[in-house]
């Protein structure tokens, strides 16, 4: 928390500076004129508590810059304007749109990859600056557009986790995913990383972001494992998560098949701070017996 405000603390004095809104540590400044800043946080949807954390963050950063122009005797002031994606790329881009007429140029977010996907043809084309905490997906890392990214992508996260997953004698690992830009760049990259380790990854389990039940998916899973404990051991095999708020299911589901609570399982930072996962009963006790590592 500490961190993501001192990036957005950061982002808004450096638009105040551009928009000559400080004057000179001598005097006090005559400007008046409020800067207003957009942001694109999941309120809701599947990621709510990064967008909860994000927003929380957003209000003490412009709270903190407001009391610095008090100090400089300004009467300038920041306004955050956020508007809630509902973790949907499309609500997104028509979320963006709201905030271009209203003027704003420089946004915080979004915080997905597949929401950026979905809007930066719109900011480049608009002259909007966008400012992500959390899009990762290394295919946004495109030259001279307007989309600046405050974390590093996915191909430091794919890196880290097959050594991890080496390190705690892992030579199987089965991937089970989001299909979106996000879900398959990131198995895309733990699973090169861990075959240039010498791992062997196993054929994985991708499903549909808007899919409500996730029976089906889990117990193919359920199945993959099975037939994978024929060949390794199961202390050496692993099952890779690449999701957001759907973990919760998962796990829940998970915990009705004895064979997925033997093996190892891998989480990524799409379900890190994740409250819906630790205040759901069985998917928490799963979490807790199979001692998920989300690094």
């Amino acid at each position: 928390m500490k961190k993501t405000t001192f990036f957005l603390i950061s982002m808004i004095l450096i638009s105040t500076f551009l928009s000559g809104c400080i004057g000179s540590t001598d005097g006090a400044t005559s400007e008046s004129e409020d800067i207003t800043i957009g942001a694109l946080l999941q309120l809701t949807g599947d990621v709510v508590s990064l967008g909860e954390a994000s927003q929380t963050a957003l209000e003490v950063s412009a709270e903190d810059i407001n009391g610095y122009f008090s100090g400089l005797g300004s009467g300038k002031n920041v306004e955050v304007i956020v508007k809630d994606t509902g973790s949907d790329p499309q609500t997104a881009l028509e979320q963006l749109k709201q905030l271009d007429e209203m003027g704003i140029t420089l946004v915080i977010g979004p915080q997905s990859s597949n929401e950026a996907e979905a809007v930066l043809e719109y900011a480049n084309e608009n002259g909007i600056t966008l400012l992500s905490t959390a899009s990762t997906a290394p295919s946004l890392a495109i030259p001279d557009d307007n989309l600046f990214r405050l974390v590093p992508d996915d191909t430091n996260q794919g890196m880290v986790l097959a050594k991890f997953m080496q390190e705690d004698g892992i030579n199987a690992m089965i991937p089970m995913y989001r299909n979106d830009m996000w879900g398959n760049g990131l198995a895309d990259e733990v699973g090169k990383n861990f075959e240039v380790l010498n791992g062997t990854v196993l054929e994985g389990v991708s499903y549909e972001t808007d899919d409500i039940d996730l029976s089906a998916e889990v117990e193919s899973l359920n199945e993959k494992v099975v037939a994978a404990t024929s060949e390794h051991d199961k202390g050496s095999i692993a099952v890779v998560l690449c999701s957001y708020g759907e973990v919760t299911e998962v796990f829940a589901l998970a915990s009705n098949y004895p064979a997925l609570s033997e093996v190892s399982w891998y989480g990524t930072d799409g379900i890190a701070l994740n409250n819906d996962l630790i205040n759901d009963e069985d998917a928490a006790s799963f979490a807790a017996a199979t001692n998920v590592k989300a690094p």
